[in-house]
């Protein structure tokens, strides 16, 4: 017999989101079942908008606009 190779999900783990520049300014992300959000650059700052489309806040930094979504992605993930 083979061996078998047991894959589990780390406990509190967060979906691993995966961030693609689609143009400049515009960045998008996804897990592997949800699409996480959009990240918009303007004169503000950049601007965070969640897979349901709510505006999650505008940022001071790209990581901490990225950051913000990947939480919620997070926390709808576990309700």
């Amino acid at each position: 017999m083979g061996a078998h190779t047991m894959i589990q999900q780390v406990p509190g783990a967060a979906p691993r989101a995966l961030w693609v520049q689609v143009e400049d300014g515009l960045h998008v992300a996804s897990t592997a079942v949800a699409f996480v959000g959009t990240v918009t650059e303007n004169a503000t700052g950049f601007e965070a908008v969640d897979g349901l489309g709510t505006c999650r806040g505008v940022f001071a930094s790209l990581d901490d606009a990225k950051a913000v979504l990947e939480a919620a992605a997070y926390a709808d993930a576990i309700i």
